[in-house]
C-alpha cells in the first residue's frame, strides 16, 4: 500500500495500527508462499478484520492484512483508491479471490472474469477486475479532516474457480494499491 507523494503532503497516510503510532506513507504486508486452495467459507475474517496489520490463519494460508488510512489534512477531499497487478506467474490472476473490507461494514470481492460461465454457490458475487492490469480504481469521496477508514485486504487461492487447477501451482503474484488525493499530480 502507498501514498504519492504530494497526497503525503497535502494531508493523507496510512499506518498498520488504528492509533496511528507509526504513520507512514508505505506498508506491506508479508508475502505468503507455498499456499493451497482455499475456499471463501475457510477464510477467518472476524479475525482478520480484529487483527492490525498481518493476520496469519493457523488453519489455512491466505494473505490478510489490515490497515488505515487517515486526512491528516485540513480539507474534504476525494481519494483515488487503485490495486494494481504488478506482476503475475502461471496465470495465478485467473485462480485468486480479493475481498476488500472497508470499515468493517462493506464487503467488495473482486476475480478476474472467468473464460466459462462458472456459478459459485458458496461465494459472494464478485466484481470483475477493471483490467488485465488493474484490480480497482474506486474513488472515496468527501474524505474529512481527521477522518480514519479502517481496510482489511484478504487474498487467497480460491479452489471453486474452474482456472485453480495444478497448472498454477508454484504461481505468484505482486499487487499494488495506492491512495492519491484527486486534482493532484500522480507520482507513483
Amino acid at each position: 500500500m502507498a501514498i504519492t507523494p504530494e497526497s503525503s503532503q497535502r494531508g493523507i497516510i496510512l499506518s498498520d495500527d488504528k492509533e496511528f503510532t507509526a504513520p507512514t506513507s508505505r506498508l506491506s504486508a508479508d508475502p505468503v508462499s507455498d499456499a493451497w486452495d482455499i475456499t471463501y467459507p475457510w477464510l477467518n475474517i472476524e479475525a482478520a478484520m480484529n487483527t492490525d496489520g498481518n493476520y496469519r490463519d493457523p488453519l489455512h494460508e491466505y494473505l490478510a492484512y489490515t490497515f488505515y488510512l487517515q486526512n491528516t489534512g485540513n480539507e474534504t477531499v476525494p481519494v483515488r483508491m487503485t490495486l494494481d497487478i504488478m506482476s503475475v506467474h502461471l496465470n495465478v490472476d485467473k485462480a485468486i479471490r480479493i475481498l476488500l473490507i472497508e470499515n468493517d461494514t462493506i464487503y467488495r470481492m473482486y476475480q478476474k472474469p472467468d473464460d466459462v460461465e462458472t456459478e459459485y454457490d458458496s461465494l459472494p458475487e464478485a466484481l470483475y477486475f477493471v483490467s488485465d492490469t488493474r484490480v480497482l480504481d474506486e474513488v472515496i469521496q468527501n474524505f474529512r479532516p481527521g477522518q480514519i477508514n479502517k481496510y482489511t485486504f484478504l487474498l487467497w487461492l480460491e479452489g471453486e474457480d474452474p482456472d485453480c487447477t495444478n497448472d498454477v501451482k508454484g504461481g505468484r503474484i505482486k499487487l499494488q494499491m495506492n491512495f492519491k488525493i484527486e486534482g493532484g499530480q500522480d507520482l507513483t
